[in-house]
């Protein structure tokens, strides 16, 4: 039985990619004896809510696609995460991570830290945000949802 990631600090060789064994975690071992990760984060982006998006209200390209909330890093020169992930899928192979939603961060400014993403029965999103100790509906501009309204946060 294959174990799964993190045995490797990074994964191993791939065509494009030359990676590095963590020799705490994988000495000892081969690429062939884990599960190698569908797709790879940035480093300490700390993800920590991911949903399929099954709602109907953004366009359909979103349908059935991964979203990942990246909470942000705390310790890092050069700051990242602090936005939205999409994750696009070609069946079950992620083929593209791109920004969804960001703004959260503004050069050093950390302006929220999102934590999940749930999507709501209208198609919406609601996005928790630790930081500012709410959680904030997106939706698509000039989509009215009933009971949402304006926090003052960006809106797709």
């Amino acid at each position: 039985m294959k174990k799964h990631w993190p045995r490797y600090a990074t994964w191993c060789p791939t065509s494009s990619t030359a990676r590095t064994l963590g020799p705490d975690l994988g000495e000892g071992h081969k690429c062939s004896d884990f599960v190698p990760p569908v797709q790879e984060l940035g480093p300490h982006v700390a993800a920590l809510g991911m949903r399929f998006y099954t709602g109907k209200q953004f366009p359909a390209k979103y349908r059935n696609q991964i979203l990942i909330a990246e909470h942000g890093s705390w310790n890092r020169t050069n700051p990242i995460g602090y936005r939205l992930m999409l994750v696009r899928l070609d069946g079950d192979k992620a083929v593209s991570y791109a920004p969804f939603a960001q703004g959260w961060l503004q050069g050093d400014d950390v302006r929220g830290r999102p934590v999940d993403v749930q999507v709501m029965p209208d198609g919406s999103l609601l996005v928790s945000d630790d930081r500012a100790g709410c959680a904030v509906p997106h939706h698509v501009r000039g989509v009215s949802t009933q009971g949402s309204r304006s926090l003052g946060v960006m809106r797709i």
